[in-house]
Parts: structure tokens; C-alpha cells; sequence
């Protein structure tokens, strides 16, 4: 019925491998986090109804809001280490010159020039997207068991054979 592409697209590429787009966004991320430093502070602001009126965040919100931006920033960096490591590991079986345009395809990916079509490139595309289905599986896998074994546990009467299967 509907023929599957087996390989990444540009912009999945460019979101979860391209290492000068994950430190662009980590930059931001951290600019916004310095950001919110500075908003403790009072600041002025003008509204048509009432004027201009001094304002400031509470700390607590703002302690809270620092503690998000600083989970998203882990959680963005343990991804991208994940995903790096897949990377790293099919340039590993490349040549120098092949790593050299899979480099330059990444720069001018996030640059928005010219996309280099190479068929390393979409070996690439393949073979990440191999290796990315089978982790994705993975980890569904492994949170599908631990909820299950996390409803076994909280059952009034532990089954101790349906536990058993599921740790086999």
C-alpha cells in the first residue's frame, strides 16, 4: 500500500546527528538560561491600562524554570551522545576522504548551502536509520518490561509465574 523510506531524511539528519545544529541549540538553550538569571530582578514595563509599573518574577518560578531549561539541556546532550556514538562508529569503517564529505555535508547542511549528494552520504542515510530503529526498539522494549513488571508489583496478589516470564 505505502512504500517506506529506509534511509534518514535531511531534517532528521540535521536534528539528531549534525553537530553544529546541536550546538546551536545548545547555545540557546543556555543564552535563555542566562536570561532568566536576570530576570529576578525588577524591570520596568508600560501597559496602555496601567501604565508604567515595575515587575519582577519570583525567585521560586524562576528556580523552577532554571531546573527545566537545565534537564532539557541533559536530556538534549544524552541523546546526542547516543546518536554521536552511531555516527562515530559508521565513520569509523570510512576512508579519510569519505569522513571529509560527510563533515562538509553536515556544515553545509546547517549552513543551508549546497546539500551534497554523495553515496556515502546515502549509505549514511541507511545505515543510521538501521541503527536508529533498532535502538528506538530497544528502549521500547526495555520501558515496556519495567511497566509491566511495574504493574505486576503493584497487583493485590503477586503472580509469581507471569513475574517470571517476564524477567525471562
Amino acid at each position: 500500500m505505502f512504500d517506506i523510506d529506509k534511509h534518514l531524511t535531511d531534517h532528521q539528519l540535521l536534528t539528531y546527528f549534525n553537530p553544529h545544529y546541536h550546538q546551536h541549540i545548545i547555545d540557546e538553550l543556555q543564552e535563555d538560561k542566562n536570561d532568566l538569571y536576570h530576570k529576578s530582578s525588577g524591570m520596568t514595563d508600560y501597559d496602555g491600562i496601567y501604565g508604567i509599573q515595575r515587575v519582577s518574577i519570583p525567585v521560586e518560578s524562576l528556580g523552577i524554570k532554571l531546573c527545566a531549561v537545565d534537564d532539557h539541556i541533559n536530556t538534549l546532550q544524552q541523546k546526542f551522545r547516543r546518536r554521536q556514538k552511531s555516527l562515530n562508529d559508521f565513520k569509523s569503517e570510512l576512508t579519510d576522504a569519505e569522513r571529509t564529505i560527510i563533515d562538509e555535508y553536515f556544515h553545509e547542511q546547517f549552513h543551508n548551502h549546497h546539500i551534497i549528494s554523495h553515496p556515502v552520504i546515502a549509505l549514511m542515510r541507511e545505515v543510521l536509520y538501521t541503527e536508529e530503529l533498532d535502538q528506538r526498539k530497544q528502549r521500547q522494549l526495555e520501558q515496556s518490561k519495567a511497566a509491566m513488571l511495574m504493574r505486576i508489583k503493584r497487583a493485590p496478589v503477586p503472580n509469581e509465574l507471569a513475574l517470571s516470564n517476564i524477567i525471562n
